[in-house]
């Protein structure tokens, strides 16, 4: 299941819970807080 997950992430992302979290967290326009530095680039 991990590797599932990780998987999703290392492609191309469509889930619009990620696309949020990554640019546009709470209507910021800034990634969430709480996300890994290396998830966000």
């Amino acid at each position: 299941m991990v590797t599932l997950l990780g998987a999703h992430m290392m492609g191309r992302v469509r889930c619009i819970n990620i696309l949020d979290r990554l640019y546009n967290f709470n209507n910021t326009r800034k990634p969430d807080p709480t996300m890994e530095e290396s998830t966000l680039s």
